[in-house]
């Protein structure tokens, strides 16, 4: 019935919209009406661009930005450029739909009825009944997204789609980009391997560097090559390098888990640990988000995952290289470590935390 209502103002007349006020707030009877709708305050982690066109094309203030029909943002305001060479339409997407804008996203209007009269009859054309009422803008990105936009990129504002827009279907991650913000970062620390090994007879020191994160009750979190010298080592050479400190591994105390491991310190290496409270075992790919060392989260979504030999492995467009590896994957539902990056030349995926390792943790 409300979207009956929402058609019959397009023919016989204009409406009201009405929002609640503040709890708490005396009751009146007497309002002032507003010629245009009040702006919505705007989520920080939201994207805001810039449309432009030869004409408005019917577009107003806070008509809705869709995405396959759905609501993904709204328009703050339309008028004319600086020059006046063409018309700018400021839009905003909420940080949920971010990733689905990219360098090569369109954008057109979805304003009006598209009316085709024919042999068969009259073919009234209109994505919803909202839109035919106050207008709207419509966003499509191709199969092989492009790259994600930064605040004010802009974009041209076409009169209508193209037919092979409308064919797109690409597969991008939906997790929301602003509760990053509200995730906690692991305080990880940067380790060395050193071992013993000899070349040609001669033995010689090699390394391997990556991260490790340091856990409440005196433990060493992460990948297992960090711990493991390689079976061509000398016994007993391995010494493990973090935080200024040397720690002489022993193989009997490590803790394995698949790829992870686990080493017990006899002293904390640092303050700043992370609580085992805050570490369990996934029993099945969860929406994620992988804590980059020198970027922003990566989200992932629990349906972008294959799960294979107990692994969750990603799809070739990931963005995820070497420089990944060993990076946390916390989960989206409450922020606790799940798992690790292995990006290496063997493997692209996450190994998540098993059950007995993350019960020995605490």
């Amino acid at each position: 019935m409300a979207e009956l209502r929402g058609l019959e103002t397009v023919v016989s007349g204009r409406y009201l919209a009405v929002a609640p006020g503040p709890a708490g707030a005396a009751p009146s009877t007497v309002f002032q009406g507003l010629d245009v709708p009040p702006a919505e305050p705007l989520p920080e982690a939201g994207l805001e661009f810039v449309l432009e066109g030869d004409d408005r094309h019917g577009i107003q203030q806070d008509v809705p930005i869709t995405y396959r029909g759905v609501k993904v943002g709204h328009v703050l305001e339309v008028g004319l450029a600086a020059d006046g060479a063409h018309v700018e339409a400021r839009g905003f997407v909420q940080s949920r739909y971010r990733p689905l804008v990219r360098d090569n996203s369109v954008f057109w209007s979805n304003s009006g009825i598209d009316v085709n009269v024919g042999l068969t009859g009259v073919e009234v054309s209109a994505d919803t009944l909202s839109t035919v009422a106050v207008g709207g803008i419509a966003l499509a990105t191709p199969d092989s997204p492009g790259e994600e936009v930064k605040t004010g990129h802009r974009f041209f504002l076409h009169a209508k789609p193209e037919k092979q827009w409308l064919q797109w279907r690409p597969r991008i991650s939906l997790v929301d980009a602003g509760l990053a913000g509200n995730v906690k970062p692991p305080p990880l620390l940067r380790a060395t391997l050193r071992w013993k090994q000899k070349t040609l007879g001669i033995p010689r020191t090699r390394r391997r560097e990556g991260w490790l994160l340091p856990v409440s009750q005196n433990w060493l979190l992460g990948s297992a090559t960090m711990f493991q010298a390689p079976p061509e080592a000398e016994a007993d050479s391995g010494v493990l390098e973090i935080a200024g400190q040397e720690i002489a591994m022993e193989a009997a105390r490590l803790v394995l888990s698949g790829r992870l491991a686990a080493y017990p310190l006899e002293r904390p290496v640092t303050e700043t640990t992370w609580p085992a409270a805050d570490i369990r075992s996934p029993k099945s790919p969860e929406d994620s988000l992988v804590m980059a060392f020198t970027s922003d989260p990566l989200p992932l979504v629990a349906n972008q995952f294959t799960s294979k030999d107990g692994r969750w492995q990603l799809p070739p467009t990931t963005p995820i290289t070497g420089d990944w590896h060993a990076a946390p994957v916390l989960a989206i539902e409450d922020g606790k470590l799940i798992g690790f990056v292995v990006a290496d030349e063997a493997a692209q995926d996450v190994e998540p935390i098993g059950e007995t390792l993350a019960s020995k943790l605490k």
